[in-house]
């Protein structure tokens, strides 16, 4: 009996000292997390968006304008027939030379075309010299024969200067000193610095001072 009351004192024993309660002990304070400063960004403004810069426009140059000057029938002169130059010395009362100088001609005429850019002027009559064909039949007394002497293209040539000129020759006279005089005639014209025109079915064309601009001059004739 003893010895089973010696061990439910020693196992007392143990179950008291294993449920003794314990002195707490002290914590030590938690520690303060102290957060470090962060570094304060600086945001730019956001710029807005730039307008695009809209093209030139165009420079548009402004066109000049191009100043024709027609003139009618132009015969200075006639070596074919000079019995007119008679006919008319008597009519005037003083004599006619039957070969005027074709610039004391057109001299008067230049102040009518000081700033054209291009002149028309209807060759009315062949230009050359020498022998040419009768056109008139014999005992004609409604028939007139034209041929001006050379100098007239040259004349003409400077007549409108810097103007361009441009001779038609497509009239009733063109022909007066035959094929031969016709072809004659577009020779020195050409020679002369004149544009003809009428000798084919193509308009002759003439460039404007500008050079922007071309002029286009038909010439033609219902006669044949």
């Amino acid at each position: 009996m003893r010895f089973h009351a010696a061990r439910s004192e020693i196992f007392l024993c143990f179950v008291i000292a294993g449920c003794a309660t314990r002195a707490p002990q002290e914590m030590p304070p938690p520690e303060t997390a102290t957060a470090e400063p962060q570094p304060v960004l600086e945001v730019e403004p956001a710029e807005p968006d730039a307008a695009p810069i809209p093209e030139p426009a165009p420079v548009i140059e402004a066109r000049l304008p191009v100043r024709v000057c027609a003139g009618g029938d132009v015969l200075l002169g006639n070596n074919l027939d000079t019995l007119w130059a008679g006919r008319a010395s008597e009519r005037l009362g003083r004599r006619v030379d039957p070969f005027p100088d074709p610039d004391s001609l057109l001299a008067p005429l230049r102040p009518l075309v000081p700033d054209a850019d291009v002149v028309l002027l209807n060759i009315e009559g062949a230009i050359g010299e020498g022998p040419a064909p009768n056109k008139c039949r014999p005992g004609s007394t409604t028939c007139y024969s034209f041929r001006q002497p050379i100098d007239v293209a040259r004349s003409l040539g400077r007549f409108a200067e810097p103007a361009t000129v441009v001779g038609n020759v497509a009239n009733n006279h063109a022909m007066d000193a035959g094929l031969e005089g016709f072809n004659a005639t577009i020779r020195h014209l050409v020679e002369s610095n004149v544009r003809p025109t009428g000798n084919d079915t193509l308009p002759t064309l003439v460039v404007a001072p500008s050079g922007r601009d071309t002029v286009a001059v038909l010439g033609f004739s219902t006669f044949r």
